[in-house]
């Protein structure tokens, strides 16, 4: 979530200083210097942040069975997501300039909110209690689950007791 903070903070000044240089009849250097900067900024931001996750949560939440496949699904959605990008950036951009930066600082919130809503955590979980939380009826809440474990000395699993 902080990550995508950032990226929204990114594209907000990016929208702005586009703006401030579309408004204005002369060319700025500066203003193109920092519009550059902060596109490269987001794509760090991006980089470090969200292009893991693309390859690390679907091993972590699948279970062995369907890896494979869903591996496959979540490779091809990605991509098909950025073929559509590449093809249709130039014409918006062509279309309505800077503002496009606003449709991105826009969609970051949304996006922030949909992974909040319905991605389930799953720090510190085991496969089993991964695939209890998918097939459970609201995998958020019950994800959000706190429970008290009591574990050996060879770190086994005694009891486990849903508070």
């Amino acid at each position: 979530m902080v990550i995508g903070t950032f990226s929204i903070i990114s594209f907000v000044w990016v929208a702005a200083i586009g703006a401030v240089s579309y408004q204005n009849s002369h060319h700025s250097i500066p203003a193109g210097n920092a519009f550059a900067a902060l596109v490269f900024f987001f794509n760090a931001v991006f980089a470090f942040g969200i292009t893991p996750l693309q390859a690390l949560y679907p091993v972590e939440v699948l279970s062995f069975e369907i890896r494979a496949k869903g591996m496959a699904f979540s490779q091809v959605a990605p991509q098909a997501a950025m073929l559509i990008n590449q093809l249709a950036y130039p014409v918006a951009l062509k279309n309505i300039g800077w503002r496009l930066y606003i449709v991105f600082a826009c969609w970051c919130p949304i996006r922030a909110f949909f992974v909040w809503l319905f991605i389930p955590e799953t720090k510190n979980r085991t496969l089993e209690e991964i695939d209890d939380i998918f097939n459970a009826p609201n995998p958020r809440s019950t994800s959000l689950m706190k429970k008290k474990l009591a574990v050996d000395g060879q770190g086994n699993i005694l009891e486990l007791e849903k508070i």
